[in-house]
Parts: C-alpha cells; structure tokens; sequence
C-alpha cells in the first residue's frame, strides 16, 4: 500500500488547491465524493426555483464538477442517480413521455427522492445560501417539466416540438446543442444555476461541496466497517467500489477492482474482495482523486500508457525526466568533460527544484500506467528513489550519452525516450511496442543504465542502411544522421572510453576501416556538393551496409568508385 500511502498524503496536503484549476491545463483537484463530467445544458433558475431560461454551455466551460455517491461515481449503466446535477433522463419527469419507455419514469423518481432527503439535510445543518440553492433546483424539478422547458427556448431547434425531438440533427441549420454534443443531446448532462445567490458559480463553492460530504459521511457510517489496508486504521468505512476517470484515454478505467465474483476472478485465493484488501471510502477518494489530479496536471503518455514522476507532495512538483528536462538541458555545452558533468548537475538541479531549498533526502517517486483491458488499470513500474540518487542518475545517463562534433553544424542533441523509441522499433510499429520500449528505456535509466542489445542492434542495423531513409525528408520524419547519432551515444553509454575524437594509435579492424569509409564518405560528398547542390546518396554510403559483414572486398569496390572524386578532390 505505499503508492496509496503516498497518494492519500498529496491529496491531504494539497486540501487547499481543491476545486482550484491550474491556469494552463484547467486540472483542479477533487473533493472526495465528486468527479468532473462535461455538461451540455445549463438552466438558470432564481431563488425560488423559478425557470429563467436555459443555454447550451461552451466546450471551455463544459467540464463542471458535480456531487457523486460511490455507485454514480462508477455508473456505466444501470440506475445510479447523482445527487444534484445529472442526465436528462434523470432530473426530468417528462422524459419517459418523450422515450416511450415507461422505466425511464423510474430514473427520475430515484433521483428527485434522492435530492429530497438531501435537500432535508441541507435544511438543518447547512448556511443560508446552500439552503437557498438545493431548496430552488428540488422545488424546480419536482414542480416542472424540465424536457418541455428545454424545448420552448429552442435548444432543440427553434420550429422543433416536444414529441419530436430528434436523437440526431439532419439537414442545414443545425441548433447548437447538437454541434457541441457528443452523440445524443438528449442524453447529456445538465446544471442548475442559481441568480441572485452569489458572484461565482455554485459547482465552484466550497460550502456547497462540504454540504454534500458531509450529508454523504452521515450515510456510509451506517454502512459495514472495517481495517482501511492503507493507514492500518479500524472501525472505517470500506468501499469495493472505486472511481472511475483517472486516466483521460479510458473514462471507464479503474485502479482497483472487484466487482466480478462469477467469472474465476479470485482464482480460488479468496471467497470475496474483503479478503484480499479493504480501503475505506475516504481513502479510496483521496487517492484515487490524488491520481487524477496529477495525471490532469503533468503527464506524457504513449499508445494509453501515461508516465508519471513527482517530488515534494505539498504544492506538487512533478519531476519529469523526459520531455520537460531535455528541453531546459538542451543547450550545447563547449566545456571539458568534468566541466560539462558539473554544469548539467546545475542544470538538472535547476530544473527538478525550481529554486527550491528541496532536502536531496526526500524521495522522489516515478509512476507507469496502462491499461491492458477495457475497465482495468495496470501499475507497470513504480520506483522511488532519494533526490540526490535520482540527480545523480539522471547526471551520469546525460552525461554519458553526451557526443561532441568538430563543428557547430553537426552537434548533437540528446533525444526524448519517445524519439529514441521510434529509432529503434521504426516509425510505422504498433505503439504497443513503442510504449514498451520506452518503458524500457526509462527504467534503465533510473537502474543499471546499461542498454540492452535488443536495443542497440536495431539501431545499429538501421545506422548502416542509410538508403533506407529519404535525404530529403521533412522535419516529422526521422533522418539518418539523427539514428546515426543517437546509435552512437547508446553505444557510448555502455562503454565510457569510447569518444568522438580520432586515436590513431587504435588498430582495431573494425575502427580502422571505418576510418577508410568516413574519409571516403566526405571526399565524394564534398565533390559532390561542389558539382551539384542536390544532395545524393555516396558510394560509401550505398555499401556501408556490406563492409561488416566483407570489410576488403567491400572497400575494393568502395576505392574503385573513390578513384575519380580523389581525382577531383
């Protein structure tokens, strides 16, 4: 249970970012008990539940977070009313008359129960303007009839009448809500906004939100009660059902789950889910939500595997050692190697801490998840590590894989897990093998930081083939010398002594004709680009391929064609 320990601390010391959206990703954290959906419909309603009108809500303000029970929370189907602002078919008494089917009938009346004896509670315990709203939106749905409302101000077409609302628009002038719907208008959800109360929204409003906690809590401390797994504490209340929408690809994904007790789930370990693990409710919430949060906030993801890594829980410092860090560490360093090590660990320092007196003993945790089937949410890889360790780590692996050029022009930069990934498996694979390899990649890293030759040999094969690669490809396709430089520095990282500098007292075969193919290389390339600006492929390019596998007939061939750019040259 340490990840769920860890999660529930960030989400108690974060309590007081909940309901506040990050200015450039619009990611808020949660109270426990409510989820954020995209609602379609807005109704404007006065203090005393009178209709004002009603209006399609923008895509930009559609996300709103509503009040859930643990069964809403986690609907797919079935009749699980949410407790204030809900579907259609749901809040309104005339949505059978429109449906035709007589069960729908039954959605609303668990609904408008549901809202009543909530709305009872409101009346004892809670302030005047939470009284005032809950008390207009239930005066407003047990009095009306919402469907028809919607109808009469046009929002299913001005010329368009209750009976026949159509599920899909046809034909020109389409009305708004079915520009801005996805699917069926008339199963989106809608909210109740209340003029005349305050100056910000009510989905917005503290108050409003510890209403309905705390109206919640009072239900589930008449429910069973047992050990909470994570915090070891007794006497909770435990859930088996936990939310859903922590990963953005797969809404109906969950963390942890049991519900199948028919279908050899437990394998014959156990009778029932109790006896694997109990989590009680709050906790389930707040690390659930925690997730979410910091998914919503700071992620990379491939293929529906998301990459995650944080250091310091309060005020959350996410900790990425992919794409944010290569970008502040891009810049090329002119320096000696030591030199170099010093400036990146300032750099990385710089980047990770953000000026931050951080203990380099805190911990540092790095997170991957996927999901293998519809519903489920795997943990493929959870590490921590101390601060000053994940530095080092990240430190010694740009360090090593660092290749200096003799000019400007060809210098070279380190490439993100996922640009290397596309190097090694190519650009046209399934990105189950893409996300796989930089899972790959990113935990060796942070381990041994040896690459493997299930890596190494598939670039080396494509670096010797240049042919198979357009010269003059655009800037989304990847190039050869770019395979040709991210091979070299993987090679490097697994053998420091290896440089970029040339060693004429080195003897080996392999290095020497090497030498003979790059000298041949640059001659006709020069010659070439002195007689015609079209860039073309060299002969030394065309059998670098072979010169592995037959070095002197190989370079026989090579000369041959070498003989008239020497000439030139």
């Amino acid at each position: 249970m340490s990840l769920f320990s860890e999660l529930v601390d960030i989400y108690n010391d974060n309590v007081s970012q909940i309901g506040k959206e990050d200015d450039n990703t619009s990611a808020a954290l949660l109270p426990i008990s409510h989820t954020k959906v995209k609602i379609l419909f807005q109704i404007n309603l006065d203090k005393n539940g009178n209709f004002l009108g009603a209006e399609v809500i923008d895509k930009n303000d559609a996300k709103t977070i509503v009040p859930t029970t643990v069964q809403s929370a986690a609907r797919t189907s079935g009749m699980c009313p949410m407790p204030v602002d809900d579907k259609l078919k749901y809040i309104a008494s005339d949505y059978y008359l429109w449906s035709k089917k007589k069960k729908d009938q039954t959605f609303y009346n668990e609904y408008v129960t549901q809202l009543k004896e909530f709305t009872e509670y409101v009346n004892k315990h809670c302030d005047e303007d939470v009284k005032t709203e809950i008390n207009a939106i239930y005066r407003y749905v047990s009095h009306s009839e919402i469907l028809h409302n919607l109808c009469e101000v046009g929002l299913f077409g001005e010329k368009t009448d209750f009976s026949s609302i159509p599920k899909t628009w046809k034909g020109a002038d389409k009305p708004r809500a079915y520009k801005e719907a996805t699917g069926n208008p008339t199963d989106s959800f809608v909210r109740f906004n209340i003029r005349g109360v305050r100056d910000f929204p009510r989905w917005n409003d503290k108050k409003m939100f510890d209403a309905w906690i705390e109206y919640y809590n009072s239900l589930l401390e008449k429910e069973d009660k047992g050990i909470d797994y994570v915090t070891g504490k007794t006497k909770q209340a435990l859930t088996q059902i936990h939310p859903k929408g922590i990963l953005p690809a797969e809404s109906n994904a969950k963390l942890i789950s049991a519900n199948d007790t028919t279908n050899y789930t437990f394998r014959g370990r156990f009778l029932n889910a109790n006896e694997a693990a109990t989590i009680s409710y709050e906790n389930s919430q707040k690390a659930n939500l925690a997730l979410r949060w910091m998914i919503e906030k700071d992620n990379f993801s491939i293929g529906g595997r998301y990459y995650l890594s944080w250091g310091a829980r309060e005020n959350l410092d996410t900790m990425g050692f992919d794409n944010e860090l290569l970008a502040a560490i891009q810049e090329q360093i002119e320096l000696s190697n030591s030199d170099r090590v010093n400036l990146l660990t300032y750099k990385i320092k710089d980047v990770l801490l953000k000026e931050k007196n951080t203990n380099l003993d805190d911990l540092v945790h790095i997170l991957e998840l996927d999901t293998s089937t519809p519903g489920r949410i795997d943990i493929v890889y959870y590490q921590t590590i101390d601060l000053k360790s994940y530095i080092d780590k990240l430190n010694n692996w740009y360090s090593k894989t660092y290749i200096d050029h003799l000019t400007s022009k060809y210098r070279f930069k380190n490439k993100n897990l996922w640009q290397i990934a596309r190097m090694v498996r190519g650009e046209h694979v399934k990105e189950d093998l893409l996300k796989n390899t930089v899972s790959e990649l990113s935990e060796l890293i942070l381990g041994s930081q040896h690459v493997p030759t299930s890596i190494l040999m598939p670039l080396y094969n494509r670096a010797i083939r240049p042919l198979n690669f357009d010269l003059d490809s655009d800037q989304k396709k990847i190039s050869w010398n770019t395979v040709l430089e991210t091979t070299a520095s993987l090679f490097k990282a697994n053998d420091s002594e290896l440089t970029s500098v040339l060693n004429d007292k080195l003897n080996d075969r392999g290095y020497l004709f090497g030498r003979l193919l790059a000298i041949a290389n640059q001659v006709e390339m020069e010659v070439l680009q002195t007689e015609n600006n079209k860039a073309v492929y060299t002969n030394a390019q065309r059998y670098m391929s072979k010169m592995p596998v037959n070095p002197i007939g190989t370079w026989k061939n090579v000369y041959v064609h070498l003989e008239p750019y020497l000439e030139k040259y």
